[in-house]
């Protein structure tokens, strides 16, 4: 069931980001609005990676690679 949950509330926040973008991008210009996800998808993801990953895991070289691959992935 937890699986289920966590698939259910990632599609419901993709399209809301879908929606909240679309507003944003009236009022704003795309290189803003890039910037600005980019920050909060950074910032939720690394507080939600910090409280159920094991630390463990931060530990290792392909923590650089991943966090070079997503930066790079997402100016790409």
């Amino acid at each position: 069931m937890y699986a289920q949950a966590l698939a259910l509330l990632a599609s419901a926040s993709f399209g809301l980001a879908a929606i909240v973008l679309k507003k944003g991008y009236r009022h704003s210009t795309p290189l803003a609005s890039a910037v600005v996800v980019l920050a909060v998808n950074a910032a939720a993801l690394w507080v939600l990676s910090a409280l159920f990953v094991p630390k463990g895991l931060f530990m290792t070289t392909a923590v650089i690679f991943f966090a070079v691959g997503g930066i790079l992935g997402q100016g790409v």
